[in-house]
Parts: structure tokens; sequence; C-alpha cells
């Protein structure tokens, strides 16, 4: 893992990135250490009374290496469609019995991952840009609520739609997303589920691609 890192991080030349309708040119190792800080520094103030982290669509698991490097004393467990993904993240982590990655869909109407966490836990769950690849969120957020017993806190890093705006780049952003099929009701989802407290929303906070921002969205479920 820490060869793809330094493989990507010494990448030569520069690229647009954005933070919120401002858009910026920075050397590409740059925009990678302020990848790696947006995931750090989003989860990291929520750890506390947190003894699982949970990413659902998890790739090979590289964002819960990052957190397991920062954090060794919690259980990271990562949910992945991707079949070699899953089989990545056995050989790469297989001296790190804190991360385990399993296979995961976000339309099963049921999580076999958050089932093998005991109950009495207290579970972080995030994703991050892997809501954009589901057209809708409805029936993934009911299974969420699911396990409002174990899940204290729920983070996500996705492009959300309803939050472009009427600028000439949030127009782009909007007909971006519409191209490429991306999730369009993340944000209304949650705001039109009674079982949900958003506790905060950035939006477009920043965006490697400035087309696909990130936004983050805190929130808990309710019993």
């Amino acid at each position: 893992v820490k060869h793809i890192e330094e493989v990507i991080a010494h990448g030569m030349g520069d690229s647009c990135i954005s933070l919120g309708e401002d858009l910026y040119t920075l050397p590409n190792p740059d925009i990678w250490e302020l990848n790696t800080q947006l995931l750090t520094e989003t989860i990291t103030p929520h750890l506390a009374g947190i003894d699982t982290v949970v990413e659902l669509g998890c790739g090979y698991g590289y964002n819960l290496w990052q957190l397991a490097e920062l954090f060794p004393e919690k259980t990271y467990l990562g949910g992945e469609y991707s079949g070699q993904a899953v089989e990545l993240a056995g050989m790469l982590y297989k001296s790190t019995p804190s991360i385990s990655v399993s296979r995961f869909n976000f339309y099963d109407s049921s999580y076999a991952i958050l089932d093998a966490i005991p109950k009495g836990a207290n579970a972080l769950v995030f994703t991050r840009h892997a809501f954009e690849q589901i057209p809708s969120a409805k029936s993934s957020i009911e299974t969420l609520l699911k396990y409002a017993d174990i899940i204290k806190t729920v983070i996500h890093l996705e492009p959300v739609h309803e939050v472009s705006g009427d600028s000439l780049l949030g127009l782009l952003r909007r007909r971006y997303t519409e191209m490429n099929d991306y999730n369009q009701d993340l944000l209304t989802v949650l705001q039109g589920n009674a079982r949900v407290s958003i506790a905060e929303t950035k939006a477009n906070f920043f965006g490697h691609n400035p087309l696909n921002p990130t936004t983050i969205i805190r929130w808990s479920p309710l019993p």
C-alpha cells in the first residue's frame, strides 16, 4: 500500500481542484495530500467512543488502512462488491488483523458486515464516493437504519447532486452527474426520513475532480 501511495504522490504536473465554487491548480502530490487530510480530518473528531469503523464500498480498503495507521486500537471492517478487491485486501492486510474486507452489496436488504458487529458496540459507518454509484440511496439508507442500535454516526464523503447550485460550475456539475448516471437523491432521501438526524452538511467541500466534488454529510440514526 505504501508503494502505491508513493507512486501516485510522485506523479508529475499540476491539476485543477475545487474548494466550493473556487478553482485552483496545485501540484499532484499536494492534491494527494489534501485528499488524505480530507478523510482523516473528517473522521477523526467523531471517533471518541467508537470501537468499530466500517466503510461501505471500500475498494481494497485503502481508506481503512490510512485510519488504522492513526488509530490502531480500533477494528476496521470494509464492505466491497468487487471480489477481486476483496481478494487483494486479504493479501494486503494479512498481517493487519484489525482490518478485514468482505463482500457487500448496497442493494441487499440486510448487511452481513453490520450483523457481525456485537450488540452493544459503537460503530462509525462512512462512505467515500461509493453512494455516487447508486442511482437512488433510498433502499440503502433504509437498510442502514435497521442497525440504529450499533451505529453511532454515519459520514458520507460523496458528490451530492442537490447542492450543485445554479452557477456555471454548478450547472456543469449537474450535467456531469446526469451524464454518468451518478446518484442524485442522497441528501433528499436523508432529509425526508424522520429517523435520520442530520448533524452537518458541508457542500462541495473539496473537489479532486471539480465537476464531482466531495460534500460531507454527517448524520445519526434515530430509534
